[in-house]
This record gives C-alpha cells, structure tokens and sequence, in this order.
C-alpha cells in the first residue's frame, strides 16, 4: 500500500513538474511572439534603452529602418527621478526628429532585474536608488500608449535573433559587458526569461567566493571582476 502511495505521489510530482515547464514555455513564446511574430500595428515604434552609462531614444519602423537617435549620459548619481527625467526628454526629442511618424508603442530596455510582466524594475545595482520602480508605467502615462518593459540584454538578444547576427538561429547566448555585465539566452527560438523574467543573470554567477564586492551587495561575482566600471577600477590599483 505504502509503494503504491509513493508510487501515486511520484506521478503526480512528474506531472506539476511537465505542466509547470509547459506553462513557463508558453508563456516566454508568448512574449517572444509579441515583440517579434505579431502582425504589425504601427509603422514606427518608439524605443528607449538605458543604463548606467548613457540613454538612447530611437524611432524604428518594424523591418529594423532607424528614423532617428538621440543620446544622452544617465548621470545615474543623481538617482531615479533625475535619470527618468533625463530619458523622457532624449525620448521626446527622438520623436520630435521623426516628424509625420505614428508612434503606438514604447519598447523599453533597462538595466538590471526587470519584470517583464510587469515593467518594474525589482533593482538596478550600478545605479543608485533604483528599487521597485514601475518604470513600464511610467513611460506608458509619459507617451500615452503602451509600454513593453524588459532587461536591456534580454532585448538584446532577440534584436541579434531577429535582425543581427543571430538571423536564422534557434539558440544563442548574449552577453552585454559596459557599466555592468548582463546576458540573455533564447532556446528553441524562444526567449528564456522565468517566473518572473529574472533568468540568465550571467554577470551574478559568483567566480570568487572571496572575490570583490559587487553593486548588488555580494562579492566575486562575474560583474565585480569583468565589468567595464571593474575593470577600470583594476587597472587604477
């Protein structure tokens, strides 16, 4: 009796554990789709990456055609408010180079965790202050439509897989190294982002237990040793 039961509960663990994959694949393919194999809805989109370093505003059409750039430097020392400030106006004057364009979407890059979900930024670790930070609404009250919010190198990576060097591959690694180090993973042509989109964090796998402090608190990580900003602080010792 007791085998059998053992036997049932097995069964029922393999099963939560299939169905728990197949959702979580679903649901990356979903967001996958929606970004890249959606019928269009627009001719141009608005897009705003930044990070620790600077702030970049496009406006793209759907094939990839740039109508316009602007960049700007983040200043992230001066916190959140100031940052976010700073990249509506670079985000305005993007769009303000593209005259007579019908912008109906916002397609957001930002560093650090980010629930792709959500658009909240859970941390941003090179960037002071930055902490439960709705920046997917934010930017989606600023321009009046909608906001698709999400880690700068997981974008990354689907921009290589649909139009760069990534053209025709069903698997590839990304991985972004300037004021912190990030990667993005797409498997089987789907994006891996995780219950909450916090999956493929290259930059914090620890390389030294005992190595240097890294921005998100612990130490040896790959992003304390590799980064750019790490770099130069090596290099000055």
């Amino acid at each position: 009796m007791q085998r059998r039961r053992r036997k049932a509960r097995a069964g029922n663990h393999a099963r939560v554990e299939r169905g728990v994959r197949l959702a979580r694949g679903r649901c990356a393919q979903g967001v996958l789709r929606g970004f890249a194999g959606e019928p269009a809805v627009t001719d141009a989109v608005l897009s705003i990456d930044f990070g620790g370093t600077q702030t970049r505003a496009a406006v793209v059409t759907r094939t990839g055609e740039l109508l316009s750039r602007v960049s700007t430097d983040t200043q992230r020392q001066e916190g959140p408010e100031a940052v976010i400030a700073r990249m509506k106006q670079t985000a305005h004057r993007a769009l303000e180079q593209s005259i007579g364009r019908n912008v109906l979407a916002v397609g957001l890059s930002a560093p650090g965790p980010i629930n792709p979900y959500s658009g909240v930024i859970y941390t941003a670790p090179n960037m002071p202050g930055w902490k439960d930070i709705p920046i997917g609404q934010i930017v989606a009250d600023e321009f009046g439509v909608p906001c698709y919010a999400g880690n700068d190198a997981n974008l990354a990576a689907m921009g290589e897989w649909r139009f760069g060097a990534g053209r025709g591959c069903h698997d590839l690694v990304y991985l972004t190294i300037s004021t912190g180090i990030g990667s993005g993973i797409i498997s089987r042509d789907r994006l891996i982002l995780g219950k909450e989109g916090l999956a493929s964090e290259a930059g914090h796998m620890v390389m030294e237990p005992n190595g240097p402090p890294c921005g998100c608190g612990s130490y040896g990580h790959l992003e304390a040793l590799a980064a750019g900003t790490s770099i130069a602080r090596i290099m000055a010792w």
